[in-house]
């Protein structure tokens, strides 16, 4: 048997249950309600107890079984107790009053609206926010509250409308909020660039200090871009620079066309050995120009000790 349909309805103090052949009705202090019983299902009374049976085991018989006697249930609690269902409208400007079986509300339309009570629903409204509706028939109570909430569904990204008070809103963040979250992020990123370029100057500036080049022992001072590196040697004593090679310069172009990033570094590095052992320089001194010592600037340091220089 259905679990829900086995189980008996107590009969509420105060309430008369009258079974017909096709349906059942209930009186109490709240008012009268009937239900139809539907082919295959029995109902009994037994002194203040109320009994559904099925006659057979069909699919829709069964399922008929424990919503016949949820609806008598819902019926007794309906004219003994009542049913109560509380709504609640937010924005500013929204608001309700009830004029007789009318419920006036404003909310941010062009006029107000005006929705009608069935009969058998009452409604009272606090604060003017506040709507609580209340009727002795479960079903026309919640078919009343949800063509309430419909007449302004309440929307994501501010709340305004009318919900059910136990309902909770899932907000969304909006257009202006992602944009300007666009633009925080880029600003953060530009920030972020600039506390890098501040970090590279201080280590320029601290190595620059202890690091000076001689005709002798020049200095090797190399640059990064995001495309090319470049590479100079520097003679302090005079405030010359005695040679400079980049992946821009003519006899490296063809050398680097199909090669790019460290390769392409090496290549720089191996030339500017080059360039030295021409010019009798077999000593030098390797400022990173406040770069880190990895990736392209390692690449040329590897390339001019491979082709003979030593620092």
């Amino acid at each position: 048997m259905s679990r829900i349909g086995k189980l008996p309805i107590t009969i509420p103090s105060g309430v008369k249950v009258a079974v017909e052949p096709k349906e059942v009705r209930l009186e109490g202090p709240k008012g009268k309600l009937k239900t139809t019983i539907p082919p295959g299902v029995n109902v009994k009374v037994e002194g203040n107890i109320v009994r559904v049976e099925r006659e057979g085991e069909q699919r829709q018989v069964r399922a008929l079984h424990g919503l016949t006697r949820k609806l008598i249930a819902n019926m007794a609690q309906g004219v003994s107790q009542g049913f109560s269902r509380v709504l609640e409208i937010n924005g500013v400007g929204y608001r309700a009053e009830v004029k007789g079986q009318e419920i006036h509300i404003t909310l941010g339309f062009s006029h107000p609206v005006v929705f009608p009570l069935p009969l058998g629903v009452a409604a009272s409204v606090e604060r003017q926010v506040i709507i609580t509706l209340s009727s002795a028939d479960r079903q026309l109570l919640g078919e009343t509250a949800a063509k309430l909430r419909g007449l302004r569904p309440p929307e994501p990204y501010k709340g305004k409308g009318v919900k059910y008070r136990e309902e909770v809103i899932r907000r969304k963040a909006g257009k202006a909020v992602g944009s300007a979250g666009a633009r925080s992020a880029l600003g953060q990123e530009q920030m972020a660039n600039k506390q890098r370029d501040i970090a590279r100057t201080r280590r320029k500036q601290r190595v620059r200090k202890k690091v000076l080049g001689t005709d002798q022992r020049p200095r090797i001072s190399v640059f990064k871009s995001n495309k090319h590196i470049y590479a100079q040697i520097i003679s302090d004593d005079r405030g010359i620079t005695l040679a400079a090679v980049s992946t821009l310069s003519k006899d490296l172009v063809t050398k680097v066309e199909n090669i790019k990033g460290v390769e392409a570094a090496k290549q720089v590095g191996l030339e500017l050995a080059k360039i030295c052992k021409e010019k009798n320089i077999s000593q030098v001194i390797f400022d990173r120009n406040g770069f880190l010592f990895h990736g392209r600037v390692k690449a040329i340091a590897d390339g001019a000790r491979e082709g003979g220089l030593e620092f």
